[in-house]
């Protein structure tokens, strides 16, 4: 009984601390640029799990202009979509 449940806390704290690739969800939904100059290399990716990764080198340029004008983060239009945010070091 003892190696019964030592085998059932193993695999469990196995698949706690791993994670399985093949269970994630990590299709990208959109993706794109937002350096604040040409020399940032800022890049931002939307999964559809939810998260929003900015990763890259330099500073981030949170507005952009659409066309009327107004201005907006690049994933604007993905807002309901984003549950968590992950900024990479460098940025």
């Amino acid at each position: 009984m003892k190696k019964i449940i030592a085998l059932i806390l193993s695999f469990s704290v196995l698949f706690s601390v791993c994670s399985i690739p093949a269970l994630a969800d990590n299709n990208i939904v959109a993706s794109g640029k937002c350096g604040e100059t040409e020399k940032d290399n800022v890049n931002w990716i939307l999964y559809d799990s939810g998260e929003l990764v900015i990763s890259g080198n330099g500073n981030i340029d949170f507005y952009i202009l659409d066309n009327a004008h107004e201005k907006k983060q690049p994933w604007y239009d993905y807002y309901d979509r984003i549950w968590r945010v992950t900024v990479k070091e460098g940025i």
